[in-house]
């Protein structure tokens, strides 16, 4: 259904006033029998141990999750790594060897590189969240407790990972190894990247017990000890959750290494297309000449140069989930890169897509008298680093000129918190410079669109007109120079006109049983669509340089029996929702699809693919926020058996229109199905900006129409925008019911089979007795 938006229906030429459509989605939430509501089963994955493996070898896995009835396969973003179910011997009565639940033998291919994948789990109740799995090129090992103790550490090999796991709250690991003298060796707990909810502190001890070291990273990235071996011996790692917290979800993978490791890109950008020299920082890079000036946490740090190629065309609007992408970096642009190395491939280091050309920071520019000159446009690339940095730069501009003035750091992963200044540079009469401030930004100030997926970032964006021909400086720094610096602080100044462009981020969701977000808590998802049913896909648009127009979203590569009515982000809006629905007769499928978005901007179509996410962890708005990430791709499946107890159609066609002030009648349409009878509850979300909330909408039971009434505001936007029903209702459900038929089967055959046994074993029996007494007659006679 769609609904139109316009200033006036009666204006003799409305039509030129219509602001585009709105359609009107219906996506169906069923509930269970109990007084408190809550969903229909749906495979999710929660843990995968171990959470990674080695190239060219293979590693047994177990998942762990809820509703995983009947998994028997395993999808991977990567067509190198291929599962298949761990068996059993059979057991007394069984023909053939069985599958053991929820575990895996894992065979990673030698040709994939190291890095971070996906896995889901495929079974009764459809296609899971995506998991992470992580590919390395070191040995592997398992945690072996008891391990709590220094005294009972695990003995390990240098350049091995652990995949160890905090199994409960309080859980200490220790690990023991031993190294050489001046080796410098990366300890490296990695978790956050695995989807585990281990926030890692670590300590390192000599063979006395004494601490040579410490490390807690407390932000986005994992913690790593640099460590530089004092004398021959062995030495112990102890790992712990900061908090102490524990369990099945508190997997990690500790790499102790003497490895390449890169650290960062500089430049961290380049042109589309472009092919030049990057300085490589990092430790035990092969070749690598010290970086004079350049220490993390008193560590010196080493520099290589590579000659890197980005890609052009459509590749260039890409960002690929080669490494952790936090919701804050999804709306960038960028390409992995993995530095060769004797010993194989490094971890992927993301180079960004550079929208003007590369200048690079020239020191000394830490006071406004030695600014940097600029030629416009550029992208001045610079360091937050050392503490106490400041970078100040002049341009010339035109009256009237526009441009962008943003920073680009906490946007590719950096925890820095840029700050912006721009001033207008005068003289007066008497030849005294001036310095008049035009914008001071901290942040860019955009608002969630969605709690599950917050794109809000500490990166300034400023679109600046000039208000004069004339000098204009602009100082750059961490919000927080006084107190720290890091070489890692990269960030981009881009000065540049306008590029009004867009991108998109796709979302599962569940839609939830409250009226009110605030109160719904988050649910880690992924759409499992029963036959005749429906379920929502998030759009989260990320606009730039001031483009505010419709977004038309639509859903392509369906399976059969599954349709998608497109989705419209309205002018100025940033979200909308698209509702998948399946036919009544969809044939059973477990498959990816994609999003894809277009727009007009000035004469040109612009199409944009949606990156796909996944929520991490679940969150409540007030509460807890919820933890999301860029995922490898979207995935549905469509019941094979299973058939959604009702759906609500609008009826009369998908297109609805009204002006400003007016009302619209919505005629719905509702179909039951097995038996169901009862009352639905319904809700309207995704309204725009300015309407008020729905009332719910009632029906009662066996009704199989209803009515949605909704009246436009006065000061409705104008335009096209997606909104959707949430239809909730208490059904009983027969869960697994196959399942049961199959053991009752099982039961029936164990059954006839005990009835044939005790029968074969009365045979028996009665056979022995007559031997026995043949025996004994025989005996007697041979005795006369």
């Amino acid at each position: 259904m769609q609904i139109l938006c316009s200033r006036s229906l009666r204006s003799p030429s409305r039509r030129r006033f219509f602001g585009g459509r709105i359609p009107l989605a219906l996506c169906i939430v069923l509930a269970w029998v109990e007084a408190a509501p809550a969903q229909l089963p749906v495979t999710r994955l929660s843990g995968v141990f171990p959470p990674g493996g080695r190239q060219g070898e293979s590693v047994e896995i177990t998942i762990s999750g809820t509703d995983l009835d009947s998994v028997d396969r395993l999808m991977f973003s990567h067509p190198g790594i291929v599962a298949r179910p761990k068996l059993r011997d059979p057991a007394e009565f069984e023909t053939a060897p069985q599958p053991v639940p929820n575990q895996f033998q894992i065979a990673v291919g030698a040709d994939v590189p190291p890095g971070i994948y996906e896995l889901r789990a495929v079974g009764k109740y459809g296609v899971s969240n995506p998991r992470a799995f992580a590919v390395g090129n070191l040995t592997e090992a398992l945690e072996a407790e008891p391990n709590e103790t220094p005294a009972s550490a695990q003995e390990v090999a240098l350049d091995a990972v652990v995949n160890g796991r905090s199994n409960r709250g309080g859980d200490l690991d220790h690990y023991r190894f031993a190294a050489k003298a001046g080796q410098r060796v990366l300890i490296e707990c990695r978790a956050r990247p695995l989807d585990s909810r281990l926030d890692a502190a670590l300590a390192v001890y000599d063979a006395a017990g004494r601490e040579l070291a410490r490390e807690y990273d407390g932000s986005l990235h994992d913690t790593l000890v640099d460590f530089t071996v004092p004398a021959d011996g062995a030495y112990t790692v102890k790992v712990h959750d900061f908090i102490y917290g524990g369990g099945d979800e508190y997997a990690y993978r500790l790499s102790l290494s003497t490895l390449p490791r890169v650290d960062f890109a500089f430049p961290p950008a380049g042109l589309p297309g472009s092919k030049a020299n990057y300085q490589l920082y990092g430790r035990n890079l092969p070749g690598g000449k010290p970086a004079p000036g350049m220490t993390i946490d008193g560590k010196p740090l080493e520099v290589v140069t590579a000659a890197i190629e980005l890609p052009a065309g459509a590749a260039a609007a890409q960002l690929p989930a080669e490494t952790l992408i936090e919701p804050a970096e999804a709306g960038i642009d960028a390409a992995p890169y993995r530095l060769p190395t004797p010993r194989g491939m490094a971890e992927p280091v993301l180079i960004g897509f550079a929208s003007a050309p590369i200048v690079v920071e020239q020191e000394p520019n830490d006071a406004p008298e030695k600014a940097q000159k600029l030629p416009l446009p550029c992208e001045c690339a610079g360091q937050f680093y050392p503490q106490g940095d400041q970078d100040w730069f002049l341009f010339d501009a035109k009256q009237g000129e526009k441009y962008v003035i943003e920073v680009i750091s906490q946007r590719q992963g950096s925890i820095a918190d840029p700050f912006l200044l721009v001033e207008q540079i005068t003289v007066d009469k008497q030849g005294k410079e001036q310095a008049k401030e035009l914008k001071s930004e901290d942040d860019a100030g955009e608002t969630a669109a969605d709690p599950d997926f917050n794109t809000r970032h500490d990166d300034p964006i400023y679109r600046f007109t000039a208000p004069a021909d004339g000098v204009y400086r602009v100082l750059v720094r961490d919000l927080y120079f006084g107190s720290r610096g890091d070489p890692r602080f990269v960030y981009r100044l881009a000065i540049r006109p306008e590029q009004p462009d867009f991108r998109l981020v796709a979302l599962p969701k569940f839609s939830g049983s409250q009226a009110n977000a605030n109160q719904q808590p988050s649910i880690v998802w992924n759409p499992l669509l029963r036959k005749g049913g429906a379920e929502l896909i998030e759009i989260v648009a990320v606009r730039r340089d001031g483009f505010d127009g419709e977004i038309i979203v639509t859903a392509e590569d369906l399976p059969p029996g599954v349709g998608a009515a497109p989705a419209s982000i309205g002018p100025g809006g940033n979200s909308a929702a698209l509702v998948l629905k399946a036919s009544d007769d969809a044939p059973a499928a477990a498959a990816p699809f994609r999003l894809v978005g277009r727009a007009k901007i000035g004469d040109k179509q612009i199409e944009r693919e949606a990156r796909p996410a996944a929520l991490v962890w679940a969150g409540q708005q007030r509460q807890m926020a919820a933890r999301s990430r860029l995922s490898h791709a979207l995935a549905l499946a469509v019941s094979d058996v299973e058939r959604a107890p009702f759906s609500v159609e609008a009826k009369d066609g998908a297109a609805w229109e009204m002006s400003r002030a007016g009302k619209l009648e919505i005629p719905l349409s509702i179909t039951r199905r097995d038996g169901f009878a009862g009352p639905i509850q319904m809700t309207v979300s995704g309204l725009p900006r300015g309407f008020q909330r729905v009332n719910n909408l009632a029906v009662g039971d066996k009704a199989d129409t209803a009515k949605l009434s909704l009246t436009i505001p006065a000061n409705a936007p104008l335009g096209s925008f997606s909104i959707y029903l949430r239809a909730t209702a208490k059904h009983s459900y027969r869960r697994n019911p196959e399942a049961a038929a199959a053991a009752a089967e099982r039961q029936k055959e164990l059954g006839q089979l005990a009835t044939e046994l005790a029968a074969a074993a009365k045979t028996a029996t009665e056979a022995k007795k007559a031997a026995e007494k043949n025996e004994a007659e025989t005996e007697r006679l041979a005795e006369k």
